[in-house]
């Protein structure tokens, strides 16, 4: 028994016969410490521009934080969204978007109205507030993505985005954009020019 337990813990003949034939790449991936992680680096790079988002907001005295601006910045292409059309261009779950937009509308962030002409869809705008609040963070978005990208050449950002794009595109399973199966990055392809072109200027 000891002797099947220890070949096991090692990788020998008494593995789980379902991963004994797993190629090894994939053995060194799950092997992999925590910290040398794709989700593990995302999310941490992720907390680091939320966190200087957040501080540069206080410094503004602006009630906000990364996740309502994410939202909000939604908006500023096109208003009158319905909820599914606002998580399919954000890439989230309809539950929790909900959750947030309600926390939103609590707050008179966005306000929501029916579809006069389909009274089965409710759409979705912002308020006056939430306009002021735009305009008082676009410079605080700018300042943070200028530090973030800080060194990077056009190429350099060109290459990060599509990076991304495939890692996305390597767990979707298809979308109304018709983007989605694996090396499937058309939708993103195409605005990613855009993207690199009013990075270091832009918000966020």
């Amino acid at each position: 028994m000891r002797n099947r337990i220890a070949a096991a813990s090692a990788g020998g003949n008494g593995s789980n016969p379902k991963t004994r034939g797993a190629p090894r790449k994939n053995m060194d991936v799950v092997r992999m410490h925590a910290d040398e992680g794709i989700a593990y680096h995302l999310r941490d790079t992720y907390r680091t521009i939320a966190r200087a988002f957040q501080v540069e907001g206080e410094s503004l005295d602006v009630d906000t934080d990364i996740g309502v601006w994410i939202f909000l910045r939604s908006f500023l292409r096109e208003e009158g969204l319905t909820l599914k059309e606002l998580t399919a261009r954000m890439g989230l779950m309809q539950p929790g978007a909900s959750a947030a937009l309600k926390q939103m509308e609590h707050r008179g962030l966005v306000t929501k109205i029916i579809d006069p002409e389909d009274r089965r869809k409710v759409r979705i705008f912002l308020t006056p507030k939430s306009r002021e609040l735009l305009n008082a963070l676009m410079p605080t978005a700018a300042k943070v993505l200028q530090q973030a990208l800080s060194g990077f050449s056009k190429q350099e950002l060109s290459s990060l985005f599509e990076f991304l794009d495939r890692i996305r595109a390597n767990f979707a399973v298809g979308t109304e954009m018709g983007a989605g199966k694996p090396g499937t990055i058309g939708v993103a392809k195409a605005t990613r020019a855009s993207r690199v072109g009013r990075a270091r200027p832009g918000a966020g």
